[in-house]
């Protein structure tokens, strides 16, 4: 599912909330990704988003755990409701809590149209929202070690000279060609660099 946040209903979508809580507590995870959903669009429907944000992080604080928002490209998820990061930033300031985080996902920020270089600004201009950055090679969302449209020498590079160190970097791709061991001893050498 791509989420029901930003669709009328607070009671099914606190409902998802607990059942999130309840698998972090299960797995340990002090980290949830909440969805935005994908309905079509309606009058009103960023009020809907930001009192269900406000909700579920209350919900959250109560339980120690962080919430996630993420900008996803549209071509990933048609329709979603966070598909532009100027827009989840914005949303980010007016739920204006210390529970919810930006889940800054560079393959999505790449298929919107942003080079390594804005990324690497992008990140700087809002580390103190981030805590959690998920990576990928654009287009095919493949292995970061394999060339593509970012260079990811340098996002690592960089993430280590301003001091991403204690947040989490999920990799969140497709292997290029399954079975290929050579592949995976790829980018186990390319992450052991880091």
């Amino acid at each position: 599912s791509s989420g029901i946040n930003a669709e009328y209903g607070q009671d099914r979508f606190l409902a998802g909330i607990r059942k999130g809580v309840e698998y972090c507590k299960a797995l340990r995870c002090s980290q949830l990704h909440i969805m935005a959903g994908n309905e079509p669009h309606f009058d009103g429907q960023r009020k809907v988003f930001l009192e269900n944000m406000k909700k579920a992080s209350e919900l959250l604080k109560g339980e120690g755990i962080r919430g996630l928002i993420e900008t996803i490209s549209e071509g990933t998820i048609p329709g979603y409701y966070l598909n532009d990061v100027k827009k989840t930033l914005d949303l980010l300031e007016e739920i204006d809590s210390d529970c919810i985080f930006f889940q800054f996902d560079v393959f999505h920020l790449s298929m919107l149209g942003h080079s390594t270089e804005q990324i690497l600004e992008l990140f700087d201009c809002n580390r103190s929202k981030i805590k959690h950055v998920q990576v990928a090679q654009p287009p095919h969302r493949i292995e970061i070690s394999s060339p593509g449209d970012i260079d990811y020498t340098a996002i690592f590079n960089h993430f280590l000279a301003h001091a991403y160190t204690d947040d989490h970097i999920g990799l969140e791709f497709k292997m290029s060609s399954y079975g290929d061991a050579s592949l995976a001893d790829d980018l186990l050498d390319f992450l052991k660099r880091f």
